[in-house]
């Protein structure tokens, strides 16, 4: 979010304020160079763990599909 300097503010001071909350990076400058990170989203169902929603989807529709223990 970016507002206009107000009466007394410096530039600096308001670059630090947009910098309050929002988007930043999770580790700040915490990791050494050329390591990157990222989030990964995962899906369970069940015992399982998928990344991909449609997969994830798939198993579920097994699951609901198969007849429960002890049924003929």
């Amino acid at each position: 979010m970016t507002r206009p300097v107000g009466p007394g503010e410096t530039a600096d001071k308001l670059a630090e304020w947009d910098n309050e909350g929002g988007a930043q990076s999770a580790f700040g400058n915490a990791l050494p160079g050329g390591i990157t990170t990222r989030l990964v989203r995962e899906f369970m169902v069940g015992p399982y763990c998928y990344t991909d929603l449609q997969l994830a989807i798939a198993e579920r529709e097994r699951q609901n599909a198969a007849p429960g223990p002890g049924a003929k």
